[in-house]
């Protein structure tokens, strides 16, 4: 019993490593004569002299009997406070503790005061354990030169201000996950291998919860997901176990991170082509639903973002396409919100998000984007054909004297519709009213990835709003397209500024100032009372443009 009183013979005491050479500076000599340290000490090593410990052969460093005593007494935890301390673990101690890392007292700048060790810990003087300390204990660089968002599964990205974590360790913040064992002797499960693809259901969620309900609902989505990619047998049909897994997700939004992490989890170390496809196809139709909370966005980015790169793809799927798809749906997402209205997700909408992937949409893009979509099919046109098409239907349904138009919103679902017809380049033929279209037009203007007005021209349209001349001349500085966009819109909203149709309308030039500029204009700001006050301002600009640009030039073009 190596924790009993007895001392033991020199057989029962294992061989320490003897000590590197020491340093030939006279003054660190007599520091380390003039402060022993004691097997208490913290150490940290370097893997150099580490190397150094392990590789150096020296005859002189056999522990004496008294050494034999000594080490006996710590391993009882019978030791002394002794000023002798001689020891070969403890010589080890003295001469690799750096000496950045010893604590000064307060009376003697060149007096050490060694920090007291856990008890527990005394016996933590195995090779392999102080490699292992080491290595953890190196000072790490971040930079913010090359900076990319944490990623659980990622765990060697650097993120701005922390230290470069190492492989399955996981953040700080991360979210809660629960403990996962195997085997018979119920070992726990690592990082590593509970976030990489299994094709056996899981029996207890992955992000950790008392809630019976969503404990239940995390292994029946696991189970859906393996249906879905494939890797479990089912008699339901693709379309329908995604439908199900979104309608999961929009209405429980306590589930949300256990889908993303379970999406992430069965794409992570998967070579099945169709599997992995179909992982990435479900991680896409999600994010056009339902966005991950606060504390999973920052992995959930990390993990796409380390797809993007075209060298990470696998040998037949393009992993670059879908992360690039992903990553902006993401970032709109957790603006815009979960999917709105009563309706759950139909199968049209998980369709049409998937295809985005490859024949990206006219929502959420630039404009020079989309007339390049826009040349397969009407190359002629000088303006996007959806702008012409939703404002010819709102004329068409009598939009410019229905009662609070642009004002009052459509319904939701309809809208919803009209948005998966038109981004498949279908002219709408069944709508009842003009809301639907008008809203859907000021979602296209408001998901723009760029606002109409360019970020450049922000500061000058605020501080100039009332100037009409100032107001002109910045409208004639804008790029070509957006100048055209930004005139056609002005020119439909003139049209509704006509007194005998505001008298139905009710849509004086300031409501449709108060409307329509937060879709022109963007505030860089994110405190409530800038946004507050530049509202107004954008609001002037609009409404002072509106009265004095001409769009004559406009008649004509489409």
């Amino acid at each position: 019993n190596c924790y009993s009183n007895k001392v033991h013979t020199f057989s029962s005491v294992p061989s320490a490593p003897p000590p590197p050479d020491l340093m030939n500076s006279a003054k660190y000599r007599q520091i380390l004569q003039n402060n022993t340290l004691s097997v208490y000490d913290n150490v940290s090593y370097d893997e150099t002299d580490l190397n150094n410990v392990l590789n150096r052969k020296d005859k002189n460093l056999t522990p004496t009997t008294n050494e034999v005593i000594a080490s006996s007494a710590i391993l009882s935890g019978t030791e002394t406070n002794e000023p002798n301390r001689n020891s070969c673990y403890e010589r080890l101690h003295e001469v690799e503790t750096p000496i950045s890392q010893r604590k000064l007292s307060s009376g003697d700048p060149e007096r050490f005061v060694p920090v007291k060790r856990s008890p527990l810990t005394r016996m933590k003087s195995d090779p392999l354990d102080v490699e292992k300390r080491a290595k953890f204990s190196k000072p790490s660089i971040s930079s913010d030169v090359n900076f990319r968002p944490t990623s659980m599964m990622n765990l060697s990205v650097t993120s701005r201000g922390s230290r470069k974590l190492s492989t399955g360790e996981v953040p700080e913040n991360a979210p809660p996950l629960s403990t996962h064992r195997t085997g018979l002797l119920r070992r726990r499960m690592s990082i590593h291998r509970m976030l990489s693809w299994s094709k056996s259901p899981i029996k207890k969620p992955m992000v950790l919860t008392r809630d019976k309900r969503l404990r239940k609902e995390a292994v029946e989505v696991f189970k859906l997901i393996l249906q879905y990619m494939g890797d479990k047998s089912t008699r339901k049909t693709p379309e329908s176990l995604s439908v199900e897994i979104t309608t999961k997700g929009w209405s429980m939004p306590l589930l949300r991170d256990e889908i993303y992490i379970q999406l992430c989890k069965q794409t992570t170390g998967n070579n099945k082509v169709a599997s992995l496809t179909r992982g990435w196809e479900l991680i896409t139709s999600c994010l056009s639903i339902f966005p991950p909370s606060s504390k999973f966005h920052a992995y959930l980015e990390g993990y796409i973002y380390r797809h993007l790169d075209p060298e990470e793809n696998h040998t037949t799927v393009r992993l670059d396409l879908y992360a690039k798809h992903c990553y902006k749906q993401l970032e709109r997402i957790c603006q815009t919100g979960a999917k709105r209205g009563l309706k759950g997700p139909t199968i049209d909408e998980i369709k049409s998000a998937i295809k985005r992937v490859f024949n990206p949409s006219m929502f959420g893009n630039t404009l020079d984007d989309i007339m390049e979509m826009q040349a397969e099919h009407f190359p002629e046109n000088r303006l996007p054909w959806i702008l012409t098409t939703l404002t010819e239907a709102i004329l068409l349904h009598n939009g410019l004297q229905t009662e609070g138009i642009f004002r009052v919103p459509g319904d939701i679902d309809e809208v919803n519709s009209l948005k998966i017809h038109v981004d498949n380049w279908k002219v709408p033929m069944h709508m009842n009213e003009p809301h639907v279209a008008a809203s859907l037009l000021k979602l296209w203007f408001r998901d723009s990835y760029e606002p109409l007005i360019p970020q450049r021209f922000y500061d000058q349209c605020i501080h100039n709003c009332d100037n009409t001349e100032v107001c002109l001349n910045i409208v004639n500085s804008l790029p070509a397209l957006n100048k055209l966009v930004f005139s056609y819109l002005i020119r439909l909203l003139q049209a509704f500024m006509i007194p005998t149709n505001v008298q139905y309308s009710k849509m004086d030039e300031n409501n449709l100032a108060m409307v329509w500029a937060p879709n022109c204009l963007r505030c860089p700001s994110n405190d409530p009372r800038e946004i507050f006050d530049c509202t107004r301002k954008e609001m002037a600009f609009l409404r002072t443009v509106m009265k004095a640009l001409d769009t004559s030039f406009l008649e004509g073009v489409v």
